[in-house]
């Protein structure tokens, strides 16, 4: 499936860290703060109600406190249900829990105990069909640039309200 970038932020990231050239088709000013944006159809248990809020559960995955309070907000609002880990390990017991009923993961990628690229291998692991969008504040280099084949996305922090409700509806409606 063709990627869509959109993310703003992209070229002054890719810029100051050296980056290479920007892919085709970047940059779309009403779009989302995504980049390498994947739709999928409807992942389970998830749908979009007829007031527009959206349905479902998110894993929500952040070792910073504030950050993943502030976002489990912004989630709840959008009439998304959450379910909150601190890092990759909190993660993998709760998904091998409650993985039925996750609709979606959101994970950062800097993370003490297990990092991204380790959670991400474990979650792949139990599923592979689960979307997950990595939040991360750090350019797209490294092992984030050859996450991005597996996976939906990667969503630049910080990011507004609209451009995670915008992200999320591609990949939960």
């Amino acid at each position: 499936m063709k990627k869509r970038y959109t993310n703003l932020d992209l070229r002054s990231n890719l810029n100051a860290s050296g980056g290479g050239a920007l892919p085709h088709g970047f940059g779309n000013p009403g779009g989302s703060d995504m980049m390498g944006v994947q739709p999928r159809t409807a992942h389970r248990n998830t749908h979009m109600n007829q007031s527009g809020s959206l349905n479902g559960t998110v894993l929500l995955v952040d070792d910073e406190p504030l950050i993943r309070r502030m976002i489990s907000r912004m989630l709840q609002r959008l009439g998304l249900s959450v379910v909150e880990a601190a890092d990759g390990i909190e993660a993998l017991d709760l998904y091998r829990r409650v993985g039925d009923e996750i609709s979606i993961v959101l994970m950062d990628w800097n993370m003490p105990r297990m990092s991204g690229p380790e959670t991400l291998a474990s979650l792949r692991n139990e599923s592979k069909d689960v979307p997950v969008l990595i939040l991360s504040g750090q350019a797209l280099s490294g092992s984030l640039a050859q996450a991005v084949s597996q996976v939906q996305g990667v969503l630049l922090k910080p990011f507004p309200r609209t451009g995670l409700e915008n992200t999320l509806r591609e990949f939960l409606t």
